[in-house]
């Protein structure tokens, strides 16, 4: 009877929490629209491409990779949110509000690498065409995000207090990477691979340890008893994502090739390609290194343990 009445109780407010996940994962899909769209015009306006000093890698990587992230995490967010009983265990409300935090966390942490490359080149944009429509660009992908940030943080209770010292010491310690960085080294192919794979570092380290402070594994929310053993398929979402890299370096490369210009030989192709393969997979492998466990991408549940 009285375990009835609890699950009776319990409903009114699982109702709530589902439709504040919904109302939150469109918020978080507009916001990941919003961002992307800002990127390809900075990059194709004939005003802005010229002067925007972020064009370049390693701060061009922290970008691709953040759009990239950002984008794929609104559409997780959206399934996670609307189809909880379809995507089984990652449907679980903590792994929802992650996947919707990592989200303005990834575009907070772009802006400080676009951020840096602005300081860094300052000749390049400040008094020219078109400063203040990029000025004014940033600003509002920064607000939107903060705006966004209070709307989902509000949304969550956790048990542990909120300590951001860890993270925002790792923020400050890869953007101090950034702004040290030396440019030179994408002269040079191996430079350049290496400046990449740099960037997507700089990028998921402090979106993941943002992510755990805002929300702690042991929250509330997290704590579902304890699940033992290991599958034989734990490797199986390392695949995934290197699977997914791969097609989004193909999707990058084939982006390139058809904004014009003369066309390169069949073997350049297949080199450039190749790379952007192994670049895009390298990327999201970094990047399921640092979120997957979080985010729920794994067979075990690495949430569902005491505290």
């Amino acid at each position: 009877m009285k375990f009835a009445l609890l699950i009776s109780q319990s409903l009114p407010i699982l109702q709530c929490m589902q439709t504040s996940l919904k109302r939150n994962a469109v918020l978080v899909s507009g916001l990941a629209i919003f961002f992307w769209w800002s990127f390809e015009f900075a990059k194709h306006d004939p005003s802005l491409r010229s002067i925007i000093p972020f064009g370049d890698d390693p701060y061009d990587s922290v970008s691709s990779f953040g759009v990239i992230t950002a984008t794929l995490l609104a559409i997780v967010s959206l399934t996670r949110a609307f189809f909880p009983q379809g995507v089984g265990r990652s449907g679980r409300p903590i792994y929802v509000l992650r996947a919707q935090l990592a989200v303005p966390f990834c575009i907070l942490v772009t802006l400080a690498a676009q951020g840096i490359a602005m300081l860094r080149h300052t000749t390049l944009w400040v008094g020219a065409l078109g400063s203040r429509r990029l000025l004014v660009f940033l600003a509002a992908q920064a607000v939107l995000s903060l705006l966004t940030l209070r709307i989902l943080l509000k949304n969550v209770e956790v048990r542990e207090r909120r300590l951001f010292a860890r993270p925002a010491v790792l923020w400050l310690g890869t953007t101090v990477a950034l702004a040290l960085y030396p440019e030179r080294l994408i002269l040079e192919t191996p430079g350049h691979l290496f400046t990449v794979v740099f960037g997507a570092v700089c990028l998921f380290v402090p979106v993941s340890a943002l992510i755990q402070a805002a929300l702690p594994p042991k929250s509330e929310m997290a704590s579902y008893g304890r699940v033992r053993g290991k599958s034989r398929l734990r490797y199986l979402p390392l695949a995934i994502a290197a699977g997914i890299g791969l097609l989004v370096g193909i999707g990058a490369y084939v982006s390139e090739l058809t904004e014009g210009g003369p066309r390169p030989a069949v073997t350049q192709i297949l080199f450039v390609s190749s790379v952007y393969m192994v670049l895009g997979a390298s990327g999201l492998l970094i990047g399921y290194l640092c979120l997957g466990r979080l985010l729920g991408f794994t067979i075990s549940d690495p949430d569902l343990q005491q505290p």
